[in-house]
Order: structure tokens, then C-alpha cells, then sequence
């Protein structure tokens, strides 16, 4: 599915290059009201990714999940309660977040409800925004990483987060900034 949106993505991309290179208005002609509503937009579209970039650099956002579902097949489930998020600061993680335990079905929906000081966070710019990754141990016997993947454009934010004794559960939501 999210191979087809990006196909679907870059096609789109193909398609309106030329529209909006045909949309400037050639020298000393006035922009049409089309075209100022264009440029309005992309000046907003880009304010935006600056910002996206500025949080995750001063490492101040939330990560606002929506959905979440255990690998490789699981069902997705929709999260409703606003109290399940991922706080990020300069020097701690707050994570309250639904978590399925077990190895074989049924499994259980538990909380993850921690702070923690997190191990060996590093945040890589890529093409399509960031990759954020750090682990800690959750106060356990077992060592959690959590992989986050941050769409600029978008505003959307997936976390993946592994573990030895479990599979990985992959949660897809939105990221905001922490004031």
C-alpha cells in the first residue's frame, strides 16, 4: 500500500512540475489571483517543513499515534485516547503509549508508561525528512529501540519499536511540537 501511494506520489510530482513552471508570470505582467494563491501556498508548505525541521533539531515534539499494529501482519488498531503519546525533550523521553505483549495470539494490549533518559539518540536528516532513533531498557531486563520516521511534507510520524522478547510494533500518527 505505501509503495502504490509513492508511485502514486512521484507520478503527481511528475505531473504538476510543468503546471507550475507554466504558472509564473512572464516579466512586468502583474500575477494573477491564481497564481498569488499559488505562491501563498508554497510559501506556507515550506514555512512549514522549516518548522518540522526546527523541533526535531531542538528536540522539542510529540508524537501523536493514531494507529498501531504488531508485525509482520497484524490488524491495525486505532488509538482514541489522547493520553498516548511520545514526549521528546532536550534531556528525557515521556512515553505512555498501548504496547501488545506476548509471542504467540492472543496478545495482550499493555502500557507503556515511562520517563526515561534515552540511550544513544541520534536524529539523521533524509530526503524525505528524518530518522530518529535512541533505545532504553524501559526500566527492564530487556533493551527497547525505538526507530522513528519523520515525513516533513506531511507532518506524519511512524515509530517502530523492537524489542528481543516481542515483535515489533509499528504505530503511525502525527508529530507536533512541545511548547
Amino acid at each position: 500500500m505505501k509503495y502504490i501511494i509513492l508511485c502514486a506520489a512521484m507520478m503527481w510530482s511528475v505531473v504538476a512540475a510543468p503546471a507550475s513552471a507554466s504558472a509564473q508570470t512572464p516579466k512586468g505582467e502583474a500575477p494573477t489571483e491564481h497564481q498569488k494563491r499559488a505562491q501563498e501556498r508554497q510559501a506556507k508548505t515550506e514555512a512549514y517543513e522549516r518548522s518540522i525541521d526546527s523541533i526535531v533539531v531542538a528536540r522539542r515534539y510529540a508524537f501523536i499515534p493514531s494507529t498501531f499494529w504488531m508485525e509482520p501482519a497484524g490488524d491495525p488498531r486505532t488509538i482514541r485516547n489522547p493520553m498516548f503519546r511520545i514526549d521528546v525533550r532536550e534531556k528525557d523521553v515521556d512515553v505512555c503509549i498501548p504496547y501488545f505483549r506476548g509471542v504467540v495470539p492472543p496478545y495482550a494490549i499493555a502500557v507503556i508508561n515511562y520517563t526515561v533518559t534515552p540511550d544513544a539518540y541520534f536524529a539523521e536528516q533524509t530526503d524525505h525528512g528524518w530518522k530518529i532513533t535512541f533505545s532504553s531498557s524501559l526500566y527492564s531486563a530487556n533493551m527497547y529501540n525505538f526507530e522513528f520516521t519523520v515525513y516533513k511534507k506531511t507532518g506524519e510520524m511512524e515509530l517502530k519499536l523492537t524489542t528481543d522478547i516481542f515483535n515489533p510494533v509499528t504505530y503511525s500518527g502525527s508529530i507536533m511540537e512541545l511548547r
